[in-house]
């Protein structure tokens, strides 16, 4: 099934619940694709991290998922550069019938994001480009911003030596 410009479908569902109870009735959804071109670059509506979040000590990589309002191929890097530059992709689903129930639908890139290094801001620079014919491809790139952070080390501990009182009170810094 691929979905073309100037294409009229009808998609015909049947819906059954938990408890295997069934519709009666076929239901239908009619629709047609807008015959314009596309001019518009992809965005990212959503990240699966928190842009600026604080990663585990000792973590040199991790996954990441961003989610996009339109079908893309996306890709990263530690550098600001052009698209065609970057040297790192994402799997992105181009599907139509893959996207997630996220706000109604948007299409999920996913990747490891390499060399986080501890005790710093690592920034990450995401650019995309849509699969049409146009390949409209964002001007400016998403920057994506993970601090590093350093082990936690106990320094001190109190109190010290033999404790009898029952009230006592336990501190440590780190």
């Amino acid at each position: 099934f691929e979905i073309t410009n100037n294409g009229a479908y009808t998609l015909y569902t049947k819906c059954k619940d938990a408890n295997g109870n069934e519709n009666e009735r076929d239901y239908y959804i009619k629709f047609q694709i807008d015959p314009s071109p596309d001019l518009t670059a992809p965005t990212i509506e959503l990240t699966d991290l928190i842009n600026g979040q604080y990663i585990s000590a000792n973590i040199n990589e991790t996954d990441f998922n961003i989610y996009l309002n339109e079908p893309a191929n996306c890709k990263w890097n530690k550098n600001d550069t052009r698209y065609s530059s970057m040297s790192n992709s994402f799997d992105c689903v181009t599907n139509g019938f893959e996207v997630t129930g996220l706000y109604y639908g948007l299409y999920n890139c996913n990747t490891k994001l390499l060399n986080i290094t501890q005790n710093i801001d690592n920034n990450y620079y995401i650019k995309c480009q849509d699969i049409s014919e146009d390949k409209n491809t964002m001007a400016e790139s998403y920057k994506f911003t993970l601090k590093g952070s350093v082990p936690l080390e106990i320094v001190s501990v109190g109190p010290t030596g033999t404790i009898e009182d029952n009230t006592t009170t336990l501190t440590a810094t780190t």
